[in-house]
């Protein structure tokens, strides 16, 4: 019972960290697109999401916006608010990243990635591949929080589970790192709210 509260203490610490980097994240990207309406813009005829390769990304924002203007309260942010991580973790897969490049913007420049390098296995690849694979681990374990699994375990010893927090901090690590690489002071951020490695660290004493 012990190590389940801990395991509810310690996804609800992460998952509210992954909340904030998220919106900073999507935040980022607008800031780097610099023009009003861009996602309405990307999904109409002729739009940079209106082609076969991007089908998947310009659905989600045309329902996203049908949505919205049903209610009669449409704006930009109301939409930016609506998409979720996954849609901004896609606009790093090539055929996104391709067609916001093809508008002379590069969201690349979100952030320097220096300090998050270290952390992926992915030296080789280029800078879209290494931002599309941080994304893609920080979604990972925020799945896997939505979903209510447990994240104090170690997934890949199977049948025979033990509690691990090296996952857990593999990604925090990377949460971290990653906004930092995005020119955000984290400890004045997560000052009074990240408790992550201390729990840890009590999940590890058992």
């Amino acid at each position: 019972m012990i190590l389940y509260r801990y395991n509810l203490q310690l996804s609800q610490e992460l998952f509210s960290m992954i909340s904030i980097f998220e919106i900073i994240l999507r935040n980022k990207i607008d800031q780097e697109m610099s023009q009003s309406d861009w996602l309405r813009d990307a999904v109409q005829s002729g739009g940079i999401f209106d082609t076969p390769a991007c089908i998947k990304t310009k659905e989600i924002i045309e329902k996203k916006y049908r949505k919205i203007h049903r209610n009669g309260s449409y704006s930009h942010g109301k939409l930016i608010a609506e998409l979720n991580f996954g849609l901004w973790t896609n606009l790093f897969q090539p055929n996104q990243y391709n067609a916001v490049l093809n508008t002379g913007k590069d969201i690349n420049r979100i952030a320097v990635l220096s300090s998050v390098l270290p952390l992926i296995n992915c030296s080789g690849g280029n800078k879209r591949e290494q931002i599309h694979k941080v994304l893609g681990e920080i979604n990972q374990i925020r799945n896997r929080i939505a979903h209510h699994e447990p994240i104090c375990f170690n997934r890949r010893l199977g049948r025979h589970t033990r509690k691990n927090t090296y996952y857990v901090r593999k990604k925090y690590q990377l949460i971290i790192n990653m906004l930092k690489d995005m020119s955000v002071d984290t400890d004045g951020l997560f000052y009074g709210l990240d408790h992550v490695l201390k729990i840890c660290d009590k999940i590890d004493a058992l």
